[in-house]
């Protein structure tokens, strides 16, 4: 996405933020912050692959509450 947005804006004589953002699908917002970037900021932000999510403390927390359920009441499916 970084790579598309710097592409389509092509250092002020591609299309402006507004248009870019309109073609991508993404917030004005976003492509400015990703043009504002360096080079050292996109790299690392394309390697962070691994985020962490709010919910990810208590998937454990729900996965071992519904544990009972699921072993004991399997799930239906509707056949037609």
């Amino acid at each position: 996405m970084i790579h598309q947005i710097k592409a389509l804006h092509n250092n002020g004589n591609g299309l402006s933020e507004r248009k870019t953002a309109r073609r991508l699908g993404i917030s004005r917002h976003t492509v400015s912050l990703y043009l504002n970037m360096s080079e050292a900021e996109i790299t690392d932000r394309l390697s962070e692959t691994e985020r962490t999510k709010k919910q990810d403390a208590y998937v454990i927390i729900l996965f071992n509450c519904c544990k009972p359920i699921l072993i004991y009441q399997p799930l239906k499916f509707c056949v037609n």
